[in-house]
């Protein structure tokens, strides 16, 4: 093939690239200007009813939104819910099906949920039960009878959805005045959530109240305070709720329910601590956690611990849900932790040592001293809180020490280092301690400064 042969192809094609696009366009265009080309939708007439709830506004998916920041929309609890005793509540479809077939969380007919769910829509509503905005109807509306406590109903309106699983799964220990309570696990207490029998003032240990305001007063109680008038999803009050009723309020603290309400936690906290009934660990992250260190224990310490658990760990409101309630309970369970003796501390006789040859060569004598508690009852907290020397000796060790509790008439080791100059071979020490009686109270012994 000629030069000139391959320059006419070559001409051809890019005269024909141009006009078999132009040609395919044109029969594109032709296809799809002809309507009976287009697939036409419309909402069958008895689906229509369904962009009630469905429809290109965030009336669903601001619900959702706000619903995955809560604390239902969050963690794993929802796991537990493959048991059938945790089912109920733990599931959000196992709480459909208990609603469903008249159960209570406790029923024996109750099945654990194979594929449990967090509490999403379907849970508190009766999503696509008739496909019309009817749907956002609750699951159910009932009083509720809370089943640990027979002849006690929680009645307040649509709250009575919450107070379905919001309710404490165990009794409180009977009253036995002198006694010995036993059962106490890591479990101990009504279970978590226990918000309806707080606001109806009830299963504390060793005290009965009244119903509060915020039950008696406010309708829907529970999804009036936490949900507002705007259906708030993440269920956090905010201030503005409040101000409905309390006209002043700036937060939570309305006239100092939680400030006083933390301050006397605080102290029971101190005083089980202090009788050994409740241990408490900081994890990584600086979150405390505490639970009761004994299996038994004498009622008054018992009804104490029953009580710090529902405020503190269950109930989480610093007294709002029941002030009242809340701070009889505070109250009785203080007065109920009578403090023992003083403890009384003393110094044994020291022992005196080099802890290393690099020690000795650095002139770093060690001295071990023992602290006795001659009292009859358990010093708490005992702290080595100074020493002052002689002859130009000066304290190494990092003070106070800690040494810990020491039970009435026992002893405990604490060892201090001290800087013995060149060519100095006596000297004196005058030391200082402290201790906590198991009411919290600070006792000094020994030489303190000024």
């Amino acid at each position: 093939m000629s030069v000139k042969q391959k320059r006419r192809i070559k001409y051809a094609a890019l005269i024909l690239t141009p006009a078999c696009l132009i040609v395919l366009l044109a029969l594109v265009s032709a296809l799809y200007s002809d309507s009976s080309a287009v697939a036409q939708y419309t909402v069958p007439p008895e689906y229509q009813t369904c962009t009630e709830c469905h429809d290109n506004s965030t009336l669903i998916t601001g619900k959702e939104t706000a619903w995955e920041t809560s604390l239902h929309g969050t963690g794993e609890a929802y796991l537990r819910g493959t048991s059938k005793s945790c089912a109920g509540c733990h599931s959000g479809g196992g709480f459909s099906n208990m609603i469903d077939a008249g159960l209570e969380p406790n029923s024996s007919a109750m099945v654990g949920d194979a594929s449990p769910t967090r509490q999403t829509c379907r849970a508190c509503h009766q999503v696509h039960e008739t496909y019309t905005g009817g749907d956002w109807a609750l699951e159910t509306t009932a009083p509720v009878s809370l089943y640990v406590l027979p002849g006690t109903t929680f009645d307040g309106g649509e709250g009575n959805l919450c107070a379905k699983c919001h309710q404490p799964r165990t009794k409180a220990p009977a009253v036995a005045p002198g006694g010995t309570v036993s059962g106490i696990s890591s479990h101990w207490g009504p279970h978590h959530g226990p918000q309806s029998s707080m606001m109806l003032g009830t299963d504390g240990a060793g005290q009965e109240g009244t119903p509060s305001a915020h039950y008696t007063a406010v309708q829907d109680t529970c999804v009036t305070c936490h949900m507002g008038s705007n259906d708030n999803h993440t269920y956090t009050p905010e201030v503005a709720t409040c101000k409905s009723c309390h006209t002043t309020a700036t937060n939570f603290d309305i006239n100092g329910v939680q400030t006083t309400v933390q301050a006397k936690s605080d102290q029971l906290k101190s005083l089980l601590v202090n009788a050994g009934a409740l241990s408490c660990t900081v994890d990584e992250e600086g979150v405390e956690e505490c639970a009761p260190s004994v299996t038994s224990a004498p009622d008054n310490i018992a009804y104490a611990l029953w009580n710090w658990t529902y405020i503190v760990k269950e109930d989480k409101s610093k007294g709002v849900h029941n002030a009242d309630y809340t701070n009889a309970l505070l109250d009785a369970s203080i007065a109920g932790i009578t403090c023992d003796a003083t403890p009384v501390l003393g110094l044994g006789q020291p022992q005196a040592f080099w802890g290393s040859y690099a020690d000795y060569q650095a002139g770093v004598l060690s001295v071990t001293y023992a602290i006795n508690n001659g009292g009859g009852t358990t010093a708490f907290n005992v702290m080595l809180t100074n020493s002052s020397t002689n002859n130009g000796v000066t304290v190494a060790s990092s003070l106070p020490a800690s040494v810990g509790n020491i039970a009435g008439g026992a002893s405990a080791p604490v060892t201090v280092q001290y800087n013995i100059p060149s060519g100095v071979s006596w000297f004196n020490t005058a030391n200082g301690a402290t201790a906590q009686d198991n009411c919290g109270n600070t006792f000094t012994f020994g030489s303190q400064p000024a």
